[in-house]
């Protein structure tokens, strides 16, 4: 019954599209736990874009509780890690050790995925919470992985946040000259209309941000 209630709701795009929350419980109390999980994780998804991050943790913890049951889910598994740090970013803080805990946990699961785009961010969870404790080495150790990720894929869209995330870190260093240079690198690559969503995914507009570091940058250097 559980499994056939899902499955209505499922078809039903305007149901599915407005609860995905209660087709995850159906699968889940079906037994379907791949159903279940790719319809929890799609539930935070759409809760962090509600920006209902006390929501988006719930959903993203019971997908997450479910995949570490699973077999041969890594990709996926580190995908919720990811959504699951974010959501905590919003809710606790950057600083927060609970979000510290769930980003340093989301790099050991993206070290063995093929995709650049999980890696990075990764890295930008673990190096917020480093700059909003003020642990300067720490920033710096993040943000050159970053940086070394784009030589193996110098394309992605999510180039500018290394850069931006690099930009900052020299910032905080006093080396104005070289902020600027990765802050300007950062602006020319990002694109408002197509990156618009990253927002989503790391909590800020990476244009303004990287203006609002650039210009006391510029101040600095006269």
């Amino acid at each position: 019954m559980h499994r056939r209630a899902a499955e209505i709701l499922r078809d039903e795009p305007e149901r599915a599209a407005a609860e995905p929350e209660i087709i995850a419980h159906h699968f889940t109390e079906a037994g379907l736990d791949d159903l279940a999980i790719e319809w929890w994780s799609e539930a935070g998804d759409q809760a962090l874009r509600r920006s209902a991050f006390q929501e988006a943790i719930a959903h993203l913890s019971k997908a997450i509780a479910m995949a570490d049951k699973a077999v041969g889910a890594k990709g996926q598994r580190a995908q919720l890690q990811i959504a699951y740090g974010n959501a905590l970013m919003a809710a606790r803080g950057y600083g927060a050790a609970e979000t510290a805990a769930a980003f340093a946990r989301a790099r050991e699961l993206a070290s063995g995925v093929e995709n650049p785009a999980d890696r990075l961010s990764t890295y930008y969870g673990l190096w917020a919470g480093h700059l909003l404790r003020g642990e300067l080495e720490a920033m710096d150790e993040v943000s050159s992985a970053a940086l070394e990720l784009l030589d193996h894929c110098p394309g992605i869209r999510e180039a500018s946040i290394a850069h931006r995330m690099r930009g900052t870190t020299h910032w905080y260093q006093g080396d104005f000259a070289n902020a600027r240079a990765h802050l300007e690198r950062a602006l020319a690559m990002f694109d408002p209309g197509r990156d618009g969503d990253l927002a989503f995914r790391f909590g800020h507009d990476i244009g303004v941000s990287c203006m609002a570091y650039l210009a006391p940058a510029l101040w600095a250097l006269g």
